[in-house]
C-alpha cells in the first residue's frame, strides 16, 4: 500500500470507516428464494426504481436482511448492478448502508444488504410517507433531525474525500437515507455513483442522471458531476427535513419546488413561514437561522460557492450545540424566573411575621429548597401529629453557645388579652398554618377532608433520611437527634421554613 493510500485508510478509520476485505458473498439462487420464502409478496417492505425490496433471513434464520430484485422492466441494469456491487465491496463506514451479498445467476441480478429497520428518512417526514409505510414511531423531534443530517452528511463526506479516490452519489434523496434501529442515519443505493481515478480529478462529465427536484443546475448544463452536486442535493434534504414536505409537491402551484420557494422565504427573511408544524417550538430563532444558511449555502447556483461536505458537517453539529445549549439555558431561566417569583412575594408560601401558610396543593412535590442553602425539607406523609400532613424542616446550623442557652431556658410569655380576640384559634380550611405556639420547624398543612381533634401522642422519632428529629409531645418541639437545637419559628427566625 502506498503512503498515500496509507494516509486515507487512517483518516477513513478515524472517520467512522469499517475496514473492508474488498468482496462480499455471492448467493445461490436458491438461498435467495430460501430467504424470501420463494419471493413472497407479504415479505415485500419496499419498491424502487431498480425492483422491490423484501425483508428476509440467511444463515437459518439467524441473520435479518434486506433483498433487492430487479425487475424486468426497470430502467437501471447491469450497470447499476456491478457498480454497487463494486463501490460497497470496498467501501465500509457506519453511515452507509452495508452489503452482504449479491446473486447473478440465471440472468437474476440480486442484492442483499444489512437490514434497516426504520427504514427511510421520507417515511418520518411525510404525512403521506408516514400513513402509506404504517409507521407506528412518533414525529421526530427537531434534535433527532438534526442528528440525522450530521450522520449523512458524514456519510457523504466519507465518500468524497475518505479514500484515494473519490465517490459522488449522485442520487442523494431523502428515500435514499435509511434510519436503522438507533435512528443512525445510513446513505443507500449508489446504482447511480460515479468514481473518480484520484482526489485531483474535480469533475466527471457524463449523461445526467438523479431524480427531479434534488438535480444541481450546473450539473444538468454542463454534464459535469462533481462532488458539489451531492452538496446541492444534500441542501435539498435539509429543506425536507425542516419544512417536512417532499423537495417537488405537485398539488402546490406556486410553492411547487420546495427549493424555489425556500430561497423566497429565506430572503424575506420568512424561513420561519414554511418550517414543519410539529417542530414549532422545539427550536430557537438562532438554530433556525443558522440551520436555514446552511442550506441556502447549499443550494447556491454556483458549485464553487457551496460549502464541502466536512464544512456542513461542522455547521450541523454547531447548529445542534447551539440547540442543546438553547434547551439548557432555557430550562435555567423557567428555574430562575421561578425564583425570583418567590423571593418578590409572588410564590407560594407566605413568610409574614403572623401567620406562615402552605397550601396542600403545593405540597404535592418534595423537591423544594430550604432559603438559606440548608437541605431539602421532605413533605412527611406516614407521622401525623394532629391528623394533618406534616411538613418537616431539615437541620440548620448549630447556633451560638449564648443563642443556644437562651433557646433551652426561654422566658415565659404571659397571654394577652388581645390573643384571644377572633375566637378560635384552629386554622383555615384548606390552608396548613404555623403560628408562634404551634411546634417549632413544623408546618401542618390540613388534608383533603376535615380533620377532627385527635389525642397527642406519645414522644415519637421522625427521620427524614437526612437526619433523625425527637419529636416532644407536650412541647411539640422537635430535637435534631444529633443535639442540635430546636429549630424555631419566630420574628428573629422568620426564614425557619422558607420555601421555593
Amino acid at each position: 500500500m502506498s503512503d498515500m493510500a496509507a494516509k486515507y485508510t487512517e483518516n477513513a478509520a478515524a472517520s467512522g470507516a469499517i475496514p473492508s476485505e474488498e468482496s462480499c458473498r455471492c448467493f445461490s439462487l436458491s438461498e435467495i428464494r430460501t430467504a424470501t420464502n420463494n419471493f413472497d409478496d407479504d415479505s415485500v417492505i419496499g419498491i424502487g426504481g431498480f425492483g422491490k425490496v423484501y425483508k428476509g433471513s440467511i444463515d437459518n434464520g439467524t441473520i435479518t436482511v434486506a433483498i433487492k430484485r430487479k425487475k424486468d422492466k426497470s430502467n437501471q441494469g447491469a450497470t447499476e448492478f456491478w457498480t454497487e456491487v463494486k463501490m460497497l465491496s470496498k467501501l465500509r463506514h457506519i453511515h452507509l448502508v452495508a452489503l452482504i451479498g449479491y446473486c447473478n445467476k440465471r440472468q437474476e441480478m440480486i442484492l442483499v444488504y444489512e437490514y434497516i429497520a426504520h427504514g427511510t428518512l421520507a417515511d418520518h417526514l411525510y404525512k403521506k410517507s408516514r400513513e402509506e409505510s404504517g409507521t407506528s414511531s412518533p414525529p421526530l423531534t427537531w434534535e433527532q433531525r438534526l442528528q440525522i443530517c450530521i450522520g449523512s452528511a458524514r456519510g457523504l463526506d466519507y465518500l468524497h474525500k475518505g479514500t484515494h479516490q473519490t465517490f459522488i452519489h449522485r442520487d442523494v434523496k431523502t428515500t435514499n437515507i435509511l434510519l436503522d434501529e438507533e435512528w443512525v442515519a445510513k446513505i443507500s443505493d449508489f446504482g447511480l455513483s460515479k468514481s473518480t481515478t484520484s482526489q485531483s480529478m474535480t469533475h466527471v462529465t457524463t449523461d445526467v442522471k438523479g431524480t427531479l427536484g434534488y438535480l444541481d443546475p450546473d450539473y444538468y448544463r454542463t454534464q459535469q458531476l462533481t462532488t458539489k452536486s451531492d452538496v446541492y442535493a444534500f441542501g435539498v434534504v435539509l429543506l425536507e427535513v425542516l419544512c417536512g414536505r417532499p423537495a417537488v409537491d405537485e398539488k402546490l402551484e406556486e410553492q411547487r419546488s420546495l427549493v424555489l420557494w425556500a430561497k423566497h422565504c429565506i430572503k424575506k427573511r420568512k424561513l420561519h413561514q414554511i418550517i414543519d408544524p410539529l417542530l414549532i417550538g422545539q427550536m430557537s430563532s438562532q438554530c433556525l437561522k443558522l440551520f436555514g444558511e446552511v442550506a441556502d449555502h447549499c443550494l447556491q447556483e454556483r458549485p464553487e460557492k457551496r460549502p464541502t461536505m466536512a464544512a456542513v458537517v461542522e455547521s450541523l453539529e454547531n447548529t445542534l450545540a447551539l440547540h442543546r445549549k438553547g434547551k439548557t439555558e432555557g430550562i435555567f431561566t423557567k428555574m430562575l424566573k421561578g425564583m425570583n417569583q418567590l423571593w418578590s412575594g409572588k410564590g407560594k408560601y407566605n413568610n409574614s411575621k403572623s401567620e406562615r401558610t402552605l397550601k396542600l396543593n403545593d405540597l404535592k412535590s418534595s423537591q423544594v429548597t430550604v432559603k438559606g442553602g440548608f437541605d431539602p425539607p421532605k413533605v412527611d406523609n406516614e407521622y401525623k401529629r394532629t391528623g394533618k400532613h406534616a411538613l418537616i424542616v431539615n437541620q440548620v446550623p448549630e447556633k451560638k453557645a449564648e443563642e443556644k442557652g437562651k433557646e433551652e431556658n426561654p422566658p415565659k410569655e404571659e397571654k394577652k388579652p388581645e390573643d384571644d380576640v377572633g375566637g378560635d384559634k384552629e386554622a383555615k380550611k384548606g390552608e396548613a398554618t404555623a403560628k408562634d405556639g404551634d411546634a417549632p420547624g413544623v408546618a401542618v398543612a390540613e388534608g383533603e377532608e376535615e380533620t377532627t381533634k385527635v389525642k397527642e401522642p406519645e414522644n415519637e422519632f421522625y427521620s427524614n433520611n437526612t437526619q433523625n428529629y425527637h419529636i416532644h409531645a407536650s412541647t411539640h418541639t422537635w430535637y435534631p437527634l444529633a443535639g442540635h437545637a430546636p429549630q424555631m419559628f419566630s420574628d428573629e427566625n422568620p426564614n425557619a421554613c422558607s420555601i421555593l
